[in-house]
């Protein structure tokens, strides 16, 4: 009798998709399925190459090239996949994208502040440090506006 399967693993678009959000769903759906991480090694991999699109596909195929992607493992996968879309980073360039952010005219404050925390994360500023920085970044980003009016945001 097969076993039945719970939640739908969204396919990994290399053009739209985002690797870390893929990645945590990846780890979920493993999760939700009972698929042991120290144990159905095979059966992870196999999972992930089966969720790759056709141009994620060749990516990895020619990463791990000249060998075939059946002969490497999940984890060499993921460090594989994880070099690629996410190479390290300079705290200063970091620093830099969020110190230049500015609010978009069509963004709401709370998304705002979802794109600045996102924008934080690898600025290496600290656990007290990023709580002023956000808000300072948060209120100093939103262009033109008498910031003798606006009551402080805590970010937790």
């Amino acid at each position: 009798m097969a076993k039945s399967v719970c939640g739908q693993l969204r396919e990994f678009c290399l053009k739209s998709s985002d690797w870390s959000i893929f990645k945590a769903r990846l780890g979920n759906y493993f999760a939700v399925n009972g698929i042991k991480v120290n144990t159905d090694v095979e059966k992870m991999r196999a999972i992930l190459l089966n969720a790759l699109d056709e141009n994620a596909y060749q990516l990895i195929f020619g990463l791990v090239s000249p060998e075939k992607p059946e002969e490497k493992t999940y984890n060499q996968f993921l460090a594989t996949l994880y070099g690629y879309f996410k190479p390290q980073q300079s705290p200063f360039a970091t620093r830099f994208k969020f110190y230049s952010a500015q609010k978009d005219v069509i963004e709401s404050a709370s998304e705002w502040a979802a794109r600045l925390g996102g924008l934080a994360v690898g600025c290496e500023f600290g656990s007290e440090l990023i709580k002023v920085c956000l808000r300072d970044r948060f209120l100093f980003g939103f262009g033109k506006v008498d910031y003798s009016s606006i009551v402080p945001v805590v970010f937790l």
